[in-house]
């Protein structure tokens, strides 16, 4: 009778090892078959930088699953994913910018050239040292992709007082008589433009 009731305990406490070691086991098998949790991203604020007419940050995240670096705005910040090609932001900022000011360029001055009742041959982007743009009696227009940075306003003054100059190769009355009839803020946009100039043009490097 002894035996008898000896066995349920020893069952009873075998029992229980077995479901500590279920327990134990069921804790640490994700920990040693589920694969290694991905690691943050490193993430660096390089700096400020104006973008039509606001200030943005420049955040650089790093993304090597990516073929190349592209960059993307988010409201007020610009993320530059770095991607394999390892490209330096700088150059991919510049690109970036080079790319939106040409699309802006394109749309303004085909919206503003019938309005001034003007038309033009061919539309540039640079990166002039000195001007912010120039017109050809030929009849094409060179603009400065650095005024991407500038407030939307300031930016249609430029192509307003550009395709004016099809109208007047000149800074006459007559030719300021038409910027100020598609632009009255004219002055105010010519005198920020003079006042942000060195911030505009040291905001990001020249290319090499």
């Amino acid at each position: 009778m002894m035996g008898h009731c000896e066995m349920p305990a020893k069952k009873e406490g075998l029992v229980a090892e077995v479901r500590e070691f279920l327990h134990n086991l069921t804790t640490e098998l994700p920990l040693i078959f589920s694969p290694a949790s991905a690691k943050p991203k490193p993430e660096r604020r390089l700096k400020t930088l104006p973008y039509r007419g606001r200030d943005v940050a420049l955040c650089v995240i790093e993304a090597p699953e990516l073929r190349r670096s592209e960059i993307a705005r988010d409201d007020d910040v610009l993320v530059l994913r770095r991607g394999a090609d390892r490209a330096e932001p700088q150059t991919v900022l510049r690109k970036w910018l080079i790319d939106r000011a040409r699309e802006t360029f394109i749309e303004r001055a085909a919206y503003w050239a019938p309005r001034l009742g003007v038309g033009y041959r061919r539309l540039s982007i640079r990166d002039q040292r000195t001007v912010w743009g120039s017109c050809t009696k030929a009849g094409d227009l060179n603009f400065n992709w650095r005024l991407i940075m500038a407030s939307c306003a300031t930016f249609d003054y430029l192509v307003i007082h550009e395709l004016a100059h099809l109208r007047e190769m000149n800074h006459s009355k007559r030719f300021w008589a038409h910027v100020q009839r598609h632009c009255p803020d004219w002055r105010r946009h010519r005198r920020w433009l003079r006042e942000h100039s060195r911030r505009l043009k040291t905001a990001v490097r020249r290319a090499s």
